[in-house]
């Protein structure tokens, strides 16, 4: 799935490579303001992956969940479908 932005995985992955390569450079912590900066972003970066990764998880369960509930009604299953709706409708991704 790529639909840019936050969830695209990739570019941010390979951002996150050049960030942690300049951050073990000797030299990284003699401009505190810059180093605090990329950390930060670094940080940020990280944050957006992991959520990207949770709603494809929950977006995953659930094509499976319907899958199962087209071919036969299963009023448990079905309910446990709507609470992870429910819960990847509130994810924040911001």
């Amino acid at each position: 799935m790529n639909c840019g932005g936050i969830f695209d995985v990739e570019t941010k992955s390979v951002k996150i490579s050049q960030l942690e390569k300049e951050m073990s450079s000797r030299n990284f912590w003699d401009d505190q303001d810059r180093a605090r900066k990329i950390s930060e972003n670094l940080s940020s970066l990280k944050e957006d992956i992991n959520t990207a990764t949770n709603i494809t998880q929950y977006i995953e369960e659930l094509e499976a969940y319907l899958d199962i509930l087209q071919e036969e009604k299963d009023t448990e299953l079905e309910a446990e479908a709507e609470k992870k709706l429910t819960k990847t409708k509130n994810t924040s991704i911001n």
